[in-house]
């Protein structure tokens, strides 16, 4: 039998954590649903001395797409990680190079990201506030 990992949620993130959960549960679920109606159906047909054996490859089957699932969340996760260090690494490289002083640069990289632009709509406030002071 397949085991799945089982990974403690840490206390901080543990309301963040119970909802991604949801996720694998719903998928498994609707994993499950059709393979219990398939079961149903083919169950009257196996002999009584192999429904053990197609239980445990049931139970296998479902192991695995549970391992399955939970891999590609980890992925999801480690790919929103690797995204969010490039646009802080972004960040960085083109305050150390623009000039600015400190200040102004720890400022701006405390500033929310926005896709479309690099430090969103209030970059520019931010800056005429500096400028003006």
């Amino acid at each position: 039998m397949l085991a799945v990992p089982q990974r403690p949620s840490p206390a901080s993130g543990r309301h963040r954590h119970s909802r991604c959960q949801l996720g694998p549960q719903f998928t498994s679920t609707l994993f499950s649903y059709p393979m219990t109606q398939s079961q149903n159906n083919v169950l009257p047909t196996v002999p009584e001395e192999a429904r053990t054996v197609l239980f445990q490859a049931i139970a296998d089957g479902r192991d695995a797409a549970k391992f399955i699932i939970r891999c590609g969340l980890d992925m999801t996760n480690s790919l929103g990680r690797l995204v969010a260090s490039t646009v802080r690494l972004r960040r960085h490289t083109w305050l150390k190079t623009s000039g600015f002083s400190g200040d102004v640069q720890q400022t701006l990289m405390d500033m929310p990201f926005d896709a479309t632009c690099l430090f969103g709509d209030k970059a520019g406030s931010a800056l005429e506030r500096f400028k003006d002071s």
